[in-house]
């Protein structure tokens, strides 16, 4: 894939969680009243506030702390922007394993880019939401997202799996 095309997948995967996080947070869909209590006139939601909107909560949530791929600078690790919500790329080096690293009360290992974690609950990998149909959430409904972060299972399958470590974003 051409880089260009894929910080563009990469925005509209932004753009399109934005999204669907308003939607989860933002329950109603009648128009918001407006600010001033003495008018009657309600203030219509546009598309570009429910993105804004979400865009706020994707960075509240702190969903680029798992599932963009980071770089390592002066300061420290970043979100590699060209690689927003791509999660962890399938074919990447793992970290090497220490068992004894893993057991309750030691330590959590974690790949170079943060995108894959190994605890006591076994192998994370951050999954990629951009709206990649065939490896992204593209193919989820708004019903699938808000499912799976109000009971922490992938796509909300009975007896799914649970999505580990603990997303801060489910409620």
């Amino acid at each position: 894939m051409r880089p260009n095309s894929f910080v563009t997948k990469s925005l509209i995967g932004l753009l399109t969680l934005s999204v669907i996080s308003s939607q989860f947070f933002c329950t109603s869909s009648a128009p918001e009243k407006a600010s001033n209590p003495d008018t009657s006139t309600a203030k219509v939601v546009t598309d570009m506030d429910r993105i804004a909107k979400g865009a706020a909560l994707v960075h509240i949530g702190g969903c680029n702390d798992c599932h963009s791929p980071k770089i390592m600078t002066p300061m420290g690790p970043i979100p590699d922007t060209t690689r927003l919500l791509s999660g962890h790329t399938a074919n990447s080096p793992l970290p090497d394993i220490t068992y004894d690293a893993t057991k309750p009360g030691n330590w959590i290992l974690m790949s170079a880019d943060l995108t894959t974690a190994i605890g006591p609950w076994g192998m994370t990998h951050a999954a990629n939401l951009t709206p990649d149909s065939t490896t992204g959430i593209g193919s989820w409904t708004a019903a699938n997202f808000i499912g799976a972060m109000r009971t922490g299972k992938h796509l909300v399958q009975e007896g799914g799996r649970p999505i580990l470590p603990q997303c801060p974003g489910q409620l």
